[in-house]
This record gives C-alpha cells, sequence and structure tokens, in this order.
C-alpha cells in the first residue's frame, strides 16, 4: 500500500509515500513503554558517547550511554571486552523515555545491585588477596570491587578468601581500603571488653 500525496499530471507522475500508510511506532508505543521498564533490545551499533540498540519488539532506536553499562568502569575507562557485540540480545531497563521527541535512553547496570551500595566504612566483606600493589595487596572483593590492603603480612595468602574490615572508602575516587589485621585485632578487643565486663 502507498498513500498517494500527489499527483503530478504534466510529468504524468504520482508521489506516494509507504511511511504514511504504516503506524509511526513512536506514537503507538507510547502506552507500551515506561521509565523504569526492563525491555529487550538489540545492539547494532557502537556510537561515540553510547551504544545505539533498536527494541525487540517494534524497532524503536534508543541509545546506552557507555555509563551505563558497568558500575565498576566510568565511560573511558570501560574494558573494550565489557562492551556489548552487535546483534547482541539485552535486557535494559529505561531511564529515560520520551517518545514525543523519539527519545529512548536505556541503561543495563541498573538491572544490577549497585555493588558501591555494599561498601561501608566499617564493615566486613570477603575477598581474594591478590598481586602486590603500591605497599599492600589488591583484593577482589565478592561484589566485584578491587580494593586494596595495606597490609605486608598477606604475603603468604596470596589467592586466598578472607575476611576484611573496610577501613576507608574514597568516595571521590571510588578508592576501598581493607584490612585483614585491623579485622582479627578488632575482633580480639572485642572479646577482651565482654571477658572485663562479664568477670
Amino acid at each position: 500500500k502507498i498513500k498517494n500525496n500527489h499527483i503530478d499530471k504534466n510529468r504524468r507522475r504520482i508521489y506516494g509515500s509507504i511511511r504514511d500508510v504504516i503506524p509511526n511506532p513512536w506514537q503507538t508505543s507510547q502506552s507500551i513503554y515506561a521509565k523504569g521498564q526492563i525491555v529487550k533490545v538489540r545492539a547494532i551499533e557502537n556510537g561515540k558517547d553510547s551504544l545505539v540498540v533498536e527494541t525487540k519488539s517494534d524497532h524503536l532506536i534508543g541509545e546506552m550511554p557507555y555509563s551505563e553499562i558497568s558500575w565498576l568502569y566510568s565511560a573511558q575507562d570501560l574494558p573494550q571486552s565489557m562492551l556489548p557485540h552487535i546483534n547482541d540480545i539485552l535486557e535494559a531497563k529505561i531511564i529515560d523515555w520520551k517518545p514525543e521527541k523519539r527519545q529512548l535512553k536505556l541503561s543495563l547496570r541498573q538491572i544490577k545491585e549497585n555493588p558501591w551500595s555494599n561498601i561501608v566504612e566499617g564493615g566486613r566483606i570477603f575477598g581474594i588477596v591478590g598481586d602486590k600493589a603500591n605497599g599492600g595487596h589488591l583484593v577482589n572483593l565478592d561484589c566485584g570491587i578491587v580494593a586494596i590492603a595495606t597490609e605486608n603480612q598477606l604475603d603468604s595468602s596470596v589467592g586466598e578468601s578472607l575476611e576484611f574490615k573496610i577501613v576507608k572508602f574514597d568516595k571521590s575516587n571510588n578508592t576501598v581500603f581493607v584490612s585483614h589485621t585491623k579485622l582479627i585485632h578488632d575482633e580480639k578487643m572485642d572479646k577482651l571488653v565482654q571477658c572485663f565486663f562479664m568477670s
């Protein structure tokens, strides 16, 4: 079907439009999608600042900012290995939906728990002791964050899973400092205090 838009009798031409006979998906989708909804999309192109995607059901074109792919990396530091491949089918959360402006923005990371919400100074967390760095050791925390343990007593514990105390969380650059020694020391002090008051 073609909608007849104009007839040029002099040139014996008919100008028509296929698009005009097909419902506008941005209009028909106004009541289907909503901010906060989880939808399936297909990755179609790597843009400068975002991944270009299309909804799987009605092929609306949207964008997924690279800053919305991972909680652990900024857009500038995002490893190439974490970028979805072209034609990958992804589940993503709608974070901005303005169909009247043909604007659809999605997030991959927001369908997962934010690991930084588990980082609280004074809290306890498990992690695997890694290589030496910055005068201590890197620690791969269970939540996926890499912390720093500034203690040399862990030289013989590389590869082991230990419990640590979070001694400092620098939110300005998302740097976490942990200590296994501090955890053991505080546990001993707590027991001494309990014994003192119970005696």
